[in-house]
């Protein structure tokens, strides 16, 4: 290994352990200095007696017989050392040797609690060398002069900011499905990362952001051998004053840009406000989170040291600590163009180390490439919030916020499987990366990074269709050429629907359908569309061997491997045809089970179970159950697919469903004249020809005469298509959310809190002191008297709840849709509109009367009003 001043050669060392004694023979080390002289140290052999608390070793340690790495000891400064002591060692080990030192700037680790056996220091060559003869013990494993530590470069973009902010962000859209960008993002996760942690290890985290809602948490903020743990509540600790933290934290997290959109981001400010640390830092950091961290956890360390990768060794010994107790680390692969093995810590093996690519799946020109990186992201062009206001977004590239995406993929894991360790966690990240889609990646491994593990299902590879084998006429293997079957895990569920676009994974350009089915123990893919093989657009898909309806298509399917239970409260709010408004769906007609909205599963024992089904998909808007025993469960907004004629006549036997893509028809006519949906449905309703319309986006409109949905390009069409009614429950999902209690910050301002009023005054924001006590959910007003009133317990979903008030019992947060404000009053019943929210513990306090998009927002003076709901308006979101 070559070093900064030396280049020495070592060989293993060999010990002799029994209960009680243990002898340790060193071995010889020939160390040639910089200076050209040679020094040999002699064999040692050495007699330990072990008590069950300590080790004594009788012979001292001259500190020029150590290894030491990257130091300089004969130019008389005093820099910082990072010593890493024997695993075995306790906390009273290395705080009695840090004792040695006369230095107050030091750090002692705290192996006792699963933390790092490492001590930091400022000293001199003089200072080592009595410090460790004074302390007689065991000598350190190396020790390591501390380098530099930088954030990994973003390379900022000019763009039209505010179209850019109106599209859904192509890195999203990219990793939650392997077929082709469709303008959509899936967010993963039945939890959407809630529960889980992510220790961004960086420039600190603008937390009142728009993008956070509460959910970006100052954690610690660490310089050299400076530890300062924040009170959550205070918003100028960890505060990002440079913009790389908050960058990767908004897409690790944020509740539009972000990739695990429920998760909690704790801000770990490693670097100074010109992005410059240290590893000694790091190694700080590491060792406080390790010991202090809330759990499930992942660290992102979006961050490269300008050492070579052989010369950070506390980094990497660090590194592998975090992850053999369970945080998995994320890196960036760096920057340079060059080979991620040369840079630390992406050389880190136990490390996941990530490298960039663009929208076309191509590895960006500025991206590390190589043997060290453990997949690919997204990383060229990504929105990411600004430092600058709590409403600032720009666009950047490079592998932090690949490595950032990474890190919010792996927290949907860690919140839907808490208990996965640390190498388990980096292991299935790389397991269900997409295969063979990176480009120009030459030496890397060829994956990009997918969701699919965090969407509450389960992927079943079915592959491309066998070719026909044995009699065909007795079935051969599978029956037929265009069915094949593949071993089930037990317990599987599949969507009937699980193989149609939008429900699969694979890279096909045209709309083949299949129908999923388990039979006795396997899941079987039939293709159901094609079957005189007269769609097949491209020349490989029309060889004679595939005359009998087979595919080439490496076909995944996703399935349930089980309905995972979840903290979440959920609501759902019964819907009826007999209302003049959207209902959300009607029967598994094969048009249904081409909507790349809805999944649709049979053999549903009840409505329970169809929630519980709902409850798998963090997008699920809603439920219905169909007859014998079939449930469709619909994401994205509801309204999308099936509404009924404005003015419904019940004796009818056909009604609208709605779908986002087109309509095409062999017999069609366009209307002459621009015309609004409802009137267009009159039109189509009285002709009974007519079997629905399609509209573009200028408002021009078709009749149709025969049905043929595509729910692929043009997406900016609307297509109606008339269809028989069914009688079907339909149950809107009306809330979800997480029980609590405390007090409600905003998210803007940490030191206003929530006060309801006493029931002549409306709610407002009173203020509270940010943190005074361990137990930050206790309010602290300015006025003591009124630290009840503001202490709060809420369902997740229903009632906002204050303590008990002499002669007036509990009471209740109330809207009113009139006024458009709050205030309590006594609580009614369970359910009852006016006095039921929704409030996920970060993020906007959604009220359900009336009218359902109405949020708590906070203006001048304080005041609480009922406005339309702004997802990432830092105004509507509150915290406790």
């Amino acid at each position: 290994r070559t070093e900064t001043t030396t280049t020495r050669t070592e060989t293993t060392t060999t010990r002799t352990e029994t209960t009680t004694t243990m002898t340790e023979t060193t071995t010889t080390v020939t160390t040639t200095v910089a200076t050209t002289s040679t020094t040999t140290a002699t064999t040692t052999t050495m007699t330990i007696t072990a008590t069950t608390t300590t080790t004594t070793i009788t012979t001292t340690w001259p500190v020029d017989e150590l290894l030491i790495l990257n130091g300089n000891l004969s130019d008389g400064t005093r820099p910082c050392w990072i010593l890493k002591m024997p695993d075995n060692w306790s906390n009273a080990n290395i705080s009695k040797l840090a004792d040695q030192f006369a230095s107050k700037d030091k750090y002692a680790g705290h192996p006792d609690q699963n933390g790092l056996a490492m001590l930091v220091v400022w000293a001199s060559k003089d200072e080592l060398s009595r410090a460790i003869h004074a302390y007689q013990g065991a000598a350190p494993v190396y020790i390591e002069e501390d380098s530099p530590l930088d954030a990994a470069p973003l390379f900022e973009e000019v763009r039209d900011m505010e179209q850019f902010q109106s599209e859904t962000p192509w890195g999203l859209d990219r990793i939650d499905s392997e077929a082709e960008l469709d303008g959509k993002y899936l967010a993963g996760g039945h939890r959407g990362g809630r529960s889980a942690h992510v220790y961004v290890f960086d420039t600190g985290i603008r937390s009142s952001h728009g993008q956070f809602g509460g959910r970006a948490i100052p954690t610690l903020e660490v310089s050299s051998t400076s530890v300062q743990p924040c009170c959550r509540n205070d918003l100028t600790c960890a505060l990002d004053q440079h913009g790389h933290g908050t960058a990767v934290a908004s897409v690790v997290g944020g509740s539009t840009l972000g990739v695990a959109q429920g998760v909690s981001m704790n801000a770990v400010k490693v670097l100074n406000d010109q992005g410059k640390g240290s590893v000694a830092t790091f190694v700080v950091a590491l060792d406080w989170i390790l010991t202090n961290a809330e759990r499930p956890a992942v660290i992102v360390a979006a961050v490269n040291t300008t050492s070579h990768s052989g010369e950070a060794r506390a980094m990497k010994d660090a590194v592998d600590h975090a992850t053999a107790n369970n945080i998995a680390v994320v890196v960036p692969a760096g920057d340079d163009q060059g080979n991620a093995c040369l840079v630390s810590p992406a050389y880190v093996p136990s490390a996941l180390t990530v490298g960039a690519t663009d929208d076309n799946d191509t590895k960006s020109l500025i991206s590390n490439s190589g043997s060290c990186i453990d997949l690919f992201a997204p990383g060229t062009s990504i929105l990411v919030a600004a430092f600058s206001s709590d409403t600032a977004y720009r666009a950047v590239s490079g592998t932090a916020v690949a490595a950032a995406h990474v890190a919010g993929a792996a927290a949907m894991k860690l919140s839907d499987s808490p208990k996965i360790t640390g190498r388990e966690l980096t292991a299935e990240v790389v397991k269900v990366a997409f295969r063979d889609v990176v480009q120009q990646a030459p030496g890397s491994p060829n994956k990009l990074l997918s969701v699919i593990f965090g969407t509450g299902l389960q992927p079943i590879y079915i592959g491309p269709s066998d070719p026909p084998s044995g009699d065909t006429a007795s079935g051969g293997i599978h029956g037929k050429f265009r069915k094949k079957c593949v071993k089930a895990p037990e317990g599987v569920r599949c969507p009937e629907n699980a193989a149609d676009y939008g429900q699969r994974l694979g890279f096909d350009h045209f709309k083949d359908a299949f129908k999923i089915t388990v039979e006795n123990g396997n899941v079987c893919a039939e293709r159901t569309d094609n079957s005189e093989d007269d769609f097949l657009p491209k020349a490989k898909y029309s060889a004679p061997a595939y005359d009998e309806g087979g595919w080439t298509l490496n076909l995944i399917i996703l399935c349930h491997w089980k309905v995972p239970s979840a903290p979440l409260t959920w609501m759902y709010e019964t819907m009826g045809d007999d209302r003049d408004e959207n209902v959300c769906a009607g029967g598994a007609s094969a048009i249904d089970r081409k909507s790349i909205y809805a999944s649709v599963y049979n053999q549903i024992q009840g409505p329970e179970e169809c929630e519980d089904l709902c409850r798998a998909h963090y997008d699920c808007t809603g439920i219905s159950m169909l007859p014998d025993s079939w449930c469709e469960v619909w994401m994205k907004a509801i309204d999308n697919f099936v509404r009924l004629p404005r003015k419904a006549n019940h004796e009818r036997v056909q009604y609208f469903r709605r779908y986002v893509g087109s309509c095409h028809g062999n017999s069609s006519l366009a209307l002459d004249s621009a015309h609004t949906p409802q009137e267009v449905e009159h039109i189509c309703d009285k002709d009974q020809a007519c079997t629905g319309f399609d509209m573009g986006p200028d408002g021009e409109t078709t009749l149709l005469y025969e049905k043929d949905f595509a729910p692929r390009e043009p997406l900016n069409h609307t297509c109606f298509l008339k269809s028989e009614m069914s009688q079907v429950t339909c149950n809107r999902l009306l809330g979800r959310g997480l029980p609590g209690s405390g007090v409600i910050r905003t998210a803007r301002n940490s030191k206003l809190c929530l006060d309801p009023g006493d029931g002549n005054t409306s709610a407002s924001m009173r203020a509270c002191q940010s943190c005074k006590a361990a137990d930050s959910t206790l309010p602290f007003a300015e006025d003591e008297n009124w630290k009840d009133s503001l202490f709060l317990t809420w369902d997740g979903v229903g009632r906002i709840r204050t303590k008990a008030i002499p002669g007036r019992g509990q009471l209740c947060l109330t809207g009113n849709e009139t006024l458009l404000n709050l205030g309590i009053s006594p609580c009614k019943l369970e359910g009852e509109k006016s006095q039921s929210f929704e409030f996920a513990g970060a993020g906007p306090i959604r009220w359900l009367g009336q009218n359902r998009n109405l949020c708590l927002k906070v203006i001048a003076e304080n005041q609480v009003t009922l406005e339309k709901c702004e997802l990432i308006n830092p105004d509507m979101q509150f915290f406790y």
